[in-house]
């Protein structure tokens, strides 16, 4: 829409400049045309009077104009009148009208062109910004949770996705995640922070993490390759075997992904999923998004810890 708009912008500027001289000469040819009167300049006189006598005659012989002088007087006195034609009269003073009125369309003309040719600078400008930008969105790396789960025995030959029977251990394990690369280029320095807690129901919690200052191991995930996790210790310690009911109180296991993509810019994907049992995660409230940041320091000091 707002290309469309630009090009019907872009249209109107052109047919207003290729009307405008045909305009101009439409007033041109309308407006009166003053003309001083004709008179006999001083110069054009005869500074002579013959006086002589013949016979007694006197014989006065007086000069003429020549057709060509009027002609040229005519053509010097010819002046428009108006705002446009005081215009064309300047310049013809100086080269003359039928150069005067062709030198203006052409002026007309070549702003005309110049204002065309800035637009379509602007437009490819914008175009060739607009193919950087979406190179880079499809080239860069996208680093996202794949998988969370508890260990599951695959006791069911029928279905390999069933997973309700969880692996009982004790301790009581805790969930496992599983990011993967989604993107086309490899993604540097990635590293996890984990977290979760038992909380009540569509009530807002806290998301924070423990140790600000501590130094995650940092990995390099190239295209679809997946790197697998377990989650922090559970506080209360959660066993999948007990009863649960997630209506009252859940499991909410969440984390934040920090990764650079090959164009130097840090991202964090941050998720949040709570516990729906029978080996189950679904993902719980607005949580789950990514965000872009000038640096390293600038993504992780945008995490909450404790």
């Amino acid at each position: 829409m707002k290309r469309s708009n630009k090009n019907r912008t872009a249209i109107w500027w052109i047919v207003f400049f290729a009307a405008l001289p045909v305009i101009v000469t439409i007033i041109g040819l309308l407006s009166p045309l003053a003309c001083p009167k004709e008179h006999d300049s001083p110069a054009s006189e005869s500074k002579e009077e013959r006086y002589g006598s013949h016979n007694s005659e006197i014989f006065i012989i007086a000069s003429q104009k020549t057709p060509g002088q009027k002609i040229k007087e005519e053509g010097a006195c010819t002046q428009y009148q108006g705002s446009f034609s005081r215009v064309l009269s300047w310049i013809c003073k100086w080269i003359g009208e039928p150069v005067a009125f062709f030198t203006y369309y052409i002026l007309v003309v070549t702003f005309a062109l110049a204002l065309y040719t800035y637009w379509l600078w602007d437009s490819t400008s914008e175009l060739v910004r607009e193919a950087a930008d979406t190179a880079r969105k499809e080239l860069r790396a996208y680093v996202a949770l794949d998988d969370i789960y508890f260990r599951w025995n695959r006791s069911n030959p029928l279905d390999e996705y069933d997973r309700k029977d969880i692996v009982k251990s004790d301790p009581p394990q805790r969930p496992r995640i599983r990011v993967k690369n989604f993107g086309k280029t490899p993604a540097s320095h990635m590293s996890i922070r984990l977290n979760g807690f038992m909380r009540k129901m569509n009530e807002p919690f806290d998301k924070w993490y423990v140790n600000r200052d501590y130094e995650p191991t940092r990995h390099a995930l190239f295209p679809s390759q997946e790197f697998g996790t377990w989650t922090t210790e559970l506080h209360p310690r959660f066993d999948p075997h007990d009863p649960y009911d997630s209506d009252d109180t859940a499991l909410m296991v969440f984390g934040a992904i920090t990764y650079v993509d090959i164009y130097k810019r840090w991202w964090i994907t941050r998720f949040c999923y709570f516990y729906d049992g029978l080996n189950r995660f679904v993902p719980y409230t607005e949580y789950n998004y990514e965000k872009e940041y000038e640096s390293e320091k600038k993504a992780l000091e945008s995490l909450s810890y404790v």
